[in-house]
């Protein structure tokens, strides 16, 4: 299941990245281009060979993640894909902005350079903005939504793990609200003379996106209430993994049909003569925009044109991108910790230690009350711990168990169960080794010595 689920996130990130890159409000990759130019065959060209390139690097990824499959890898299938997956989006990301810069070359030699020392400004115009597009308590009323959660979370009267989760998503989801004037507010590099035909492209490209990004509001909210419902009320399902598929393609096609209305917004105002390009002052470095002339923090994002992104240079964007940054490194680290950690356990003659990062634990042999060995198969929720494909650790739902303590290898179906004292939370403990064997013999170790107690 978590091959399909890697695949498919390639194959739809894939989609997102060749149609986020599809000119739109006279930029391509954040290159300000006249129709003309962006029609032209050089321009095409380096189009195709970029799509090219997205559809070969999410091929190979593809293979390698079917490669990580095979017994080769046993063991240590969710290390590898986790390594896999972040060399992906560095690599996907090497060509959008090896294109962003063959385009800036491409104006330099055919000389399509606009109006780049002066901005030309219409009032009319100017004084629309941010009307056009829905307005921003839309945007607020959708992240009430993510409120929700908790308010499951306190009727269901789950445990601290449950309120962790719930608590954050709304922190996290309120960027959407703060970000959307931002959004509808981007600046356009076109401006006519005759300032009804830009009116009304301000108007229509400001309500597209406007509709757009609510939308993926929506989709944001609505999926973490269903991941937290599953968590709740099914804990036991699998449906987290077609969940998150689902929720990716909603929101590719959400992009892909503003990305195309906005397409078609160009073409109605694709006969105008007196275009009056200007060139953007959109700066980048290692990708980020950077541009010390604009006073923004939040910037619409120049590559894709659809959502926002940080200033760089901004002394706020600095402090963002830094703890950001400090925050993503850790977050990476510690999820590879995760995945090749292993854990150990040791029996003596009246205690019961079990040894993993972050997650160990020791008992009396005294506050065991009932030892089985049971064949599964083993089904929950992780709440608070590692999940993956080679083993799972930590504190999982089960739906007959409740909260439950786990440290299993997935791939034996046999496995030790152990209830607690009722001071212990959790009560149930479930243990394994990889295979059945192993395990008989770690249990029939521990009856032993439990017994003799």
């Amino acid at each position: 299941m978590m091959g399909i689920f890697f695949i498919g996130l390639i194959v739809i990130l894939t989609l997102m990245i060749i149609g986020g890159s599809q000119y739109q409000n006279f930029q391509l990759v954040g290159v300000v281009l006249a129709p003309d130019h962006a029609a032209s065959p050089a321009v095409s060209d380096l189009q195709k060979r970029f799509r090219k390139e997205q559809i070969g690097i999410a091929v190979v990824f593809i293979l390698l993640f079917l490669l990580t499959q095979t017994t080769i890898f046993q063991g240590q299938r969710d290390f590898w894909q986790l390594i896999l997956l972040f060399v992906y989006l560095v690599v996907a990301f090497l060509p959008m902005y090896q294109l962003h810069r063959k385009l800036t070359k491409l104006k330099q030699e055919k000389g399509w350079m606009y109006q780049s020392n002066k901005r030309l400004a219409d009032l009319s115009v100017t004084r629309e903005k941010g009307k056009a597009a829905p307005a921003n308590y839309w945007v607020w009323l959708i992240w009430l939504l993510s409120w929700l959660p908790l308010g499951m979370v306190a009727i269901g009267g789950q445990g601290w793990e449950a309120w962790l989760p719930a608590l954050v998503i709304p922190i996290v989801l309120i960027v959407l609200p703060l970000t959307y004037p931002a959004t509808i507010r981007s600046r356009t590099p076109f401006i006519s003379e005759d300032s009804d035909v830009a009116k009304h492209y301000m108007r229509h490209f400001e309500r597209i996106h406007g509709i757009g990004y609510i939308a993926l509001t929506l989709s944001v909210s609505l999926f973490f209430i269903g991941i937290m419902a599953l968590m709740l009320w099914n804990p036991q399902s699998l449906l987290v993994i077609p969940l998150t598929l689902v929720f990716l393609v909603v929101i590719t096609a959400i992009m892909l049909i503003t990305f195309s209305r906005s397409r078609a917004l160009l073409k109605e105002i694709a006969d105008i003569q007196d275009w009056q390009m200007t060139d953007s002052q959109s700066k980048f470095v290692w990708g980020f925009y950077y541009n010390s002339e604009d006073s923004r923090l939040f910037v619409p994002k120049q590559f894709t044109g659809m959502g926002t992104t940080i200033n760089a240079a901004h002394p706020a964007g600095k402090i963002i991108l830094v703890v950001t940054g400090i925050l993503i490194v850790a977050l990476i680290i510690w999820v590879l910790v995760l995945t090749l950690a292993t854990f150990q356990i040791n029996i003596t003659a009246d205690t019961l230690a079990v040894d993993v990062p972050m997650y160990s634990i020791e008992v009396p042999l005294a506050d065991i009350e009932a030892i089985e060995l049971v064949e599964g198969p083993l089904e929950g929720v992780r709440t608070n711990g590692y999940g993956g494909q080679d083993k799972a650790y930590g504190y999982f739902t089960m739906e007959d168990y409740g909260s439950t303590r786990w440290y299993v290898y997935p791939d034996n179906d046999w496995y030790i169960e152990l209830l607690l004292a009722d001071t212990y939370d959790p009560q149930w403990l479930i243990y394994n080794e990889q295979t059945f064997e192993e395990t008989e013999a770690v249990y029939q170790q521990l009856l032993d010595a439990w017994e003799a107690q």
